[in-house]
């Protein structure tokens, strides 16, 4: 979903924060930073504690939690990009997933802290496996988890290569 073109031309940026609930100043230093540089910032609707802690005590179930995830991705459906949380280089599975979205669904990615081991990282998500594909082309490497990050290449691929059909 691309809400942009329905917007004023001088709309600010709007920015959705993903990361694991566990760096809860990183959200909050981050939601400042980009607030100060005149941006919109979408961010997780609680700070209190991680997901597997509240999960812990009883307080977030397993269906509560997809709902929750489901949201974000609601908001990164508004955002013209996300910002990446990876304090540390840790990149867990739902802030991956929504990385995956965020690339199928066309949105600008930025980290927090660079991709340090390129080799390691998935280029799509960020996500550290041990278990990557090469799916580059030209001598040009681009290491992506076998997951839904390589299908989202492949379907990107597949979708660029009906357009080029249809322009011909």
């Amino acid at each position: 979903m691309n809400i942009r073109p329905n917007l004023p031309k001088d709309f600010p940026k709007i920015v959705c924060l993903c990361g694991s609930t566990r760096f809860s100043d990183a959200f909050k230093e981050a939601n400042l930073r980009e607030t100060i540089a005149g941006n919109i910032v979408l961010s997780i609707g609680c700070d209190t504690k991680s997901d597997k802690d509240l999960m812990i005590l009883g307080e977030l179930t397993e269906e509560a939690k997809e709902k929750l995830d489901q949201l974000h991705k609601r908001k990164i459906d508004l955002a013209d990009e996300i910002l990446v949380l990876n304090v540390g280089g840790y990149v867990g599975d739902s802030t991956a997933s929504e990385i995956r979205y965020a690339v199928v669904n066309n949105k600008e990615i930025r980290y927090i802290e660079p991709l340090t081991n390129k080799a390691q990282h998935c280029s799509i998500c960020g996500w550290t496996n041990n278990n990557l594909l090469n799916l580059g082309r030209n001598n040009t490497p681009k290491m992506v988890c076998q997951g839904c990050c390589r299908r989202a290449v492949e379907e990107l691929d597949s979708i660029k290569s009906m357009l080029l059909t249809a322009r011909s």
